[in-house]
Parts: structure tokens; sequence; C-alpha cells
């Protein structure tokens, strides 16, 4: 008889009381049965952890953690790997606003189970009325999402994925051991280090197209313009970028780097004090950084060409912005960051796909 792999489910919530209840009712209605829920409540209010131990004290299928503060997300969810089970093969991170459908897990588990060189995997966001877009995605050089057509995907359910954006990600546990996520990510882009971090040990991250979720505040930190968004946003990217790439990566790189956040600082300049802020973060948090991307580096299985080549060269999708003038300059800027990789053989994801000829193919 084939074993059945046992699954960690890690829910990190805060407040909002209806939308976990939710997630954890449309987990508890799946296929897989061979799984734990571990709910990490991050410092909810009184009245709630109240709601979720009455609901959920008697159920033997979920382990209840209440931090009594906000740990963030990336902190909230080490603490959830630490509570799983020692018999768990794979673990899953779940946002409280997630739903699933019925046979999400399984599908997951089937691919990574049939899949050996596979060590994360997620699902493709919907809402419930429209398809999963056709267009692909993938993570840019500077740690935005752009783009890409490839004519061999057509019909394909699978994507390689830098990182697993979104919510209802599982790994290999052992393979992200000992301790999957940087706290200091806080919230926003710790999903981003984590697939680089299964990228430099060797290993792929993929999507599976037809495991469908539905996440209510799907691009909400992209979207959300605060001046604490912005601060996590911009400390979150420019981390991601020091821990991961090698040293000759970083300084070809660096004049993309100093362009995406030069944009960035002429078009929010509302958000200018938060970004001097994450400047100043970064550079005052430099010693630690450093101890951290030492012990990243100490990990490398393969060098940064072969994690590049599935990024892409472009700076971000202008379709995010709105106004004309901002869209059109991004589209040139995406165009001259291409040039510029093409001039310095830095080989991205945009080498080995002709766009122009599988554009209206796909």
């Amino acid at each position: 008889m084939v074993e059945v792999p046992f699954v960690s489910v890690v829910v990190l919530s805060w407040n909002q009381l209806d939308k976990t209840l939710n997630c954890i009712n449309s987990l508890l209605k799946s296929d897989y049965l061979n799984f734990e829920i571990i709910l990490i409540d991050n410092g909810s209010k009184s009245e709630i952890v109240n709601s979720l131990k009455s609901n959920f004290k008697n159920n033997k299928k979920i382990k209840l953690v209440f931090n009594g503060k906000n740990f963030g997300s990336a902190e909230g969810r080490n603490i959830g790997f630490r509570n799983s089970s020692n018999k768990s093969k794979y673990i899953a991170f779940f946002d409280n606003d997630t739903i699933i459908l019925k046979k999400y897990i399984s599908k997951l588990v089937n691919i990574l189970e049939k899949n050996k060189n596979v060590f994360g995997v997620n699902g493709a966001f919907y809402n419930f009325k429209e398809n999963y877009p056709s267009r692909n995605t993938t993570l840019t050089l500077v740690s935005f999402d752009a783009p890409y057509y490839a004519n061999s995907l057509k019909g394909n359910p699978l994507r390689k994925a830098v990182a697993l954006t979104g919510s209802g990600c599982m790994y290999n546990k052992e393979f992200i051991s000992p301790e999957p996520f940087f706290s200091d990510y806080f919230f926003g882009g710790e999903e981003v280090y984590l697939g680089l971090l299964v990228y430099l040990k060797g290993g792929i991250c993929m999507k599976v197209l037809d495991a469908q979720y539905e996440h209510l505040s799907q691009n909400v930190f992209q979207g959300n313009r605060s001046p604490l968004a912005s601060f996590h946003a911009t400390k979150n990217r420019l981390m991601s970028l020091f821990l991961f790439f090698e040293k000759k990566t970083l300084f070809k790189i660096f004049p993309l780097i100093l362009t995406s956040q030069l944009f960035y600082l002429f078009y929010f300049p509302k958000l200018i004090p938060s970004k001097l802020r994450a400047y100043f973060w970064l550079i005052s948090n430099y010693k630690k950084l450093k101890k951290k991307r030492n012990e990243l580096q100490k990990q490398r299985k393969v060098p940064d060409s072969e994690i590049i080549k599935y990024m892409s060269g472009k700076f971000q999708d202008p379709n995010i912005i709105k106004n004309k003038i901002c869209n059109k300059t991004l589209s040139l800027l995406n165009n001259l960051f291409l040039i510029y990789c093409k001039l310095l053989k830095i080989k991205t994801k945009e080498f080995f796909i002709n766009e122009k000829r599988t554009r209206r193919l796909v």
C-alpha cells in the first residue's frame, strides 16, 4: 500500500474572524485527509481569540497557537513551522483570507510526489467568476513581476516560478529546514525570499494552474501605497537581491536597481520619506544582513545563471500603472533593461524565449 504523505498546513491570522473561519472550513472540506492545520494567531483582539478557541479547541485536526502579539508574516509562519508535526513531509502556508477547492491539497501533493526536483508549489488564484489568466508572470531582476509569453507552455498546467507569490504555497519541509523565513521581512516579500532559497539550493518551484484558490487580498500589498507598505516593499525587495545574488551579479545589475528606485521616487513623491527610511534601515543593519548573506551563500548549489534564466530582465509590468505617460515610460524602461541585459550577457528568461514570435500564439 502506497504511503500517503502527511502535510502540515500553517494558517496565519490577525483579526478578521469571518475570513479565518471560512479559510479553515474550506481546508476541512479537502478530499486530502492526511494533514493537520496549525492556526497561528498573530495577536488578534481578545474576543477573536476567544471565538477561535470556542470554534476549534475540540478539533483534533487543528493545533491553536496564540502569539499574543503581531510578529509579522515571516516570523508568524516560522512559528507555524516550529509547531508542525515531526511526521509531516510537506508544509503549506496560507493567509487567513484564502479559500481552496476540494482537490487543492491533493493536486499540490501529487506534483511534489511526481517531480523530485520540485520543492515548492502553489496553485492559481481565481475569483470564482473568471478563469485563471493565460498570461504568465515571473520575477524580474529588480524584484517586481513582469509578464512573459511562451508558446511551449500552451495547455500545460505547470509553470516554473522563481517565487510563489500569494497564498496556499506548499514546500518539501526538509528542503526548507531548519527555518523557512527570515523574520526581518515582517510582511510582504517573504515568499520571494523562500522561492529564491529553493532555487539557490538547486531546486525549482512550480505554479499548478489547475489547482485553484481564492485569495481575497491578492496583490493588495503591491497595490498598497501607504508609507508602511512602501517601507517594507522597498526594504524587502532590495534585501532579497543583496542576500541571494553573487557579488558579480549585483555589480552588473546595480544600474537597473538604481533606475527602478529612482522611477518610484519620481512616480510616488509622497512615499519618498518611507523609501528613505527603508534605505537607512538597510544601511544600519548591514552587519546583520551580511551575516545572513554569508549563511545563505554557504547553501548555494547552483550559480546565479541557473536562477536568472527563470527571471525576467524587464523592470515591471507597465499595466499596473494607469497614468499613460508613466505607463509608456515603464514600457520604454523595460526595453532598455532588456538591451542592457543583452549587452552585459545577463541571460534572463527572454534570452531563451522569443517573445515577439510567441506573443500572438499564447
